[in-house]
């Protein structure tokens, strides 16, 4: 059986399905990809991605620019507020005019930060839908190949993975991160450090809450990759093995393996590749923009900085940090099935 009558078997509709509703401009589809990445055109890859990532930079630049234009407005108005107040008797104008600011940096701030969890959400829901109806034909194709041990066992880890994500990074650490930011908007317009060490915490807690969940994945799919191709590998080689000792019957039945399993190969390191790249380009617009964003943040409080008040540019610092964990969290998500896939693509080799 040749490529052709192999890729009959597999279904790939829900795929295609699920892309049309993801990029409803219809750019991507995922028969075209593999038919290009099975002929060896990776030049389309590489054209592809490359224009992804520049739709992607300009797109975060515009996202980013107009908060990083408003924080940077608010703190040169509130620091020409302050020396103009600072002329009169009365003090408390002061204080109210410190206060306003204040307020006026929380709501564009709070708001930054809401249009970064609705894209770190929207990027994560994708992902997880995505590997939801890649898994059966990704398994599928392993079957061919590697055997039912392999891929039942990856069905299992990759549905492990989705139920990790949803359970964990979303249910858990997007609302820990709302947490932070609500905390850091009452830090900031309290004026005094009250929440500074649950800040500080919770700052901890995120980072390495992120930084458990990508090495318990790495490492549960590295022991997978390791011991379940092994098995696989093991009983296919000792079926072929005994065929090929059949006289007459042995050198066609090697023939044929060598073809099938050559086909099955190729099969299934080509949807492992155009996964991969799926997911790149999932990801790369709302990384994109989450960057773009928490950068925009962090350079316009070192701006600020310069002429502001120190508990404004700690203010905008904090909420900069939070944006940077949706990026954490969106990154840890892609990484998470980015690792599994290409290491059960590097290690299956069935019968070969």
């Amino acid at each position: 059986m040749d490529e052709t009558g192999l890729l009959e078997q597999i279904d790939f509709s829900y795929i295609n399905d699920l892309l049309s509703d993801i990029f409803p401009s219809g750019a991507i589809t995922f028969q075209d990809m593999l038919d290009k990445i099975m002929k060896g055109d990776m030049e389309f890859s590489i054209s592809y991605l490359w224009e992804a990532v520049k739709n992607a930079l300009s797109q975060g630049f515009l996202e980013s620019k107009n908060i990083f234009l408003a924080v940077l407005a608010i703190g040169i108005f509130g620091a020409l507020l302050t020396n103009v107040t600072e002329l009169l008797e009365n003090k408390q104008v002061t204080e109210f005019a410190g206060y306003f600011i204040l307020l006026l940096l929380a709501i564009i701030l709070f708001k930054s930060f809401n249009l970064s969890i609705e894209i770190a959400m929207d990027a994560t829901g994708k992902i997880v839908d995505f590997m939801k109806v890649f898994i059966p034909a990704y398994s599928l194709s392993m079957c061919f190949l590697a055997g039912t041990v392999t891929a039942y066992s990856y069905y299992q880890l990759a549905f492990f993975i989705i139920y990790g994500v949803e359970c964990v990074l979303v249910s858990i650490f997007i609302p820990l991160c709302q947490c932070y930011a609500f905390l850091t908007v009452m830090n900031g317009v309290s004026g005094n450090k009250r929440f500074e060490g649950i800040i500080k915490l919770l700052d901890k807690v995120i980072k390495g809450g992120i930084k458990a969940a990508s090495f318990l994945t790495i490492g549960s799919s590295m022991i997978h990759s390791m011991l379940t191709p092994a098995i696989d590998n093991f009983n296919t080689k000792l079926v072929q093995k005994s065929v090929g000792m059949i006289p007459g019957l042995g050198d066609v039945s090697d023939s044929m393996t060598e073809v099938f399993f050559g086909s099955a190969l190729l099969i299934k390191n080509s949807i492992g590749v155009v996964a991969l790249i799926i997911l790149i380009v999932i990801c790369l617009f709302p990384l994109m923009k989450l960057f773009c964003i928490g950068g925009a943040l962090k350079l316009a409080g070192a701006l600020v900085g310069i002429f502001g008040e120190k508990k404004q540019v700690q203010f905008i610092d904090q909420m900069g940090n939070g944006t940077f964990h949706m990026f954490q969290i969106t990154l840890c998500t892609m990484v998470m099935f980015f690792i599994s896939i290409a290491l059960i693509a590097g290690v299956t080799f069935g019968g070969m």
